[in-house]
Parts: structure tokens; sequence; C-alpha cells
């Protein structure tokens, strides 16, 4: 009797394990076929009994958009480029670098039950909100890679409420706080995309 139970116990176990850890990509030490270690989301979700219920996006396929992988993000956007193109274009530049860092971060952050508004509701919502929407979003858009970091082994030192205060209060110093807060979302920008190229692709 003590034989069969302590059978059935094993092959619980094993059930288990598979179940837990092999279907969702990880084996029993943590890690996923990329090396990357099972970040803290994942870890309390496998603890809840839903380890499922937030996982990095598979290769090939963007979990949640049911985007093909189109190759590596971008990941040298630059403050020179914004303030220099932005001159030269009649700030056409940086409308366009708003969309594809959109874009890009939307991909990249793929998987955690959120979504960035795309470029034209910003910019549509930021024209009828008199400019007001633009810090809504740049909040929530810093919030996101924030929150995102964990899963690409990463830490991000500023929040959303960091780059609010830079563009709103900062603009008071000549304007200069402005591009302090852009040069965060920027920095914060290349570092998540160049951290998901390198979950897919290694080292790029």
């Amino acid at each position: 009797m003590d034989n069969n139970f302590n059978g059935n116990n094993y092959g619980n176990n094993n059930q288990y394990q598979q179940n837990g850890y092999q279907q969702n990509g990880y084996n029993q030490n943590g890690y996923n076929q990329n090396g990357y270690q099972q970040n803290a989301y994942q870890q309390d979700a496998y603890n809840q009994g839903n380890p499922g219920a937030y996982q990095q996006a598979p290769q090939g396929q963007y979990a949640g958009y049911g985007m093909q992988n189109q190759g590596p993000l971008k990941t040298d956007y630059s403050l020179v480029a914004y303030i220099l193109l932005g001159l030269v274009t009649c700030g056409i530049y940086p409308l366009w670098m708003y969309y594809k860092m959109i874009e890009d971060v939307n991909v990249a952050c793929a998987g955690d039950g959120q979504e960035t508004p795309g470029f034209w509701k910003f910019f549509l919502l930021t024209i009828v909100t008199c400019g007001i929407y633009q810090y809504i979003f740049w909040y929530n858009y810093e919030q996101r890679l924030r929150a995102n970091a964990p899963r690409y082994g990463l830490y991000i030192e500023e929040t959303g409420t960091t780059v609010l205060l830079w563009l709103v209060f900062g603009a008071a110093l000549a304007g200069v706080g402005v591009f302090i807060g852009f040069h965060i979302l920027i920095k914060n920008t290349n570092l998540i995309c160049g951290a998901y190229n390198n979950s897919l692709y290694g080292r790029y």
C-alpha cells in the first residue's frame, strides 16, 4: 500500500512538473530556452496555479497580437536626431519617431495584458485635449517599459512620474527639461527593444 502511494505521488509530481514547467518553456532550474531566468511576474503566476498568465512572446509570433516576426526592432533611437531632424523636417521626423517607438514597444511588451495606443490616437487626442493627453500617454508609456523590464532580466530606475515631472515642470528650465524627459523615454525604449532582439536573435 505504501509503495502504491509513493508511486502515485511520484507520478503526480512528474505530471505536475511537466505541465507546470515544460508546457511554458521552462526547465526545473527556471530558465527558458533562450537562457533568460524566469521573472517575477511568471513566478507569481506559477505560484498562484496559473503559470500561463504572463508569458514571453513565443518565437516567430508576438503573444496577444498575432503579428509575425518582422526582424529585429530598432535600437538606435536618438535624442540628437530627434532634435536636429525635427528642425530640418519642420517637426515631421519626431512624429515618425513616435510612430515607430509605439509600434516597437507594442511588439517588445506583447503579452503583458496592455497595449500602448497607436500613433493616430495619440496624435488626435493630443490635439483635442490641447496637449494634455500627451502627458498621460508618456506617463503610461514609461510605466509599461519599467514593468516589462524584469521579463528581460533588466531594471529601469525611472518611473512614469519621473518623465512626467521633466515634461511638465522641466519646461520651465528654458525647455531643457522636456528634452531630458524624452531622453529617458528614448533610452529605455532602446533598452527594451535591444533586450527583445537579444532574446530572439542572440547578441544583436
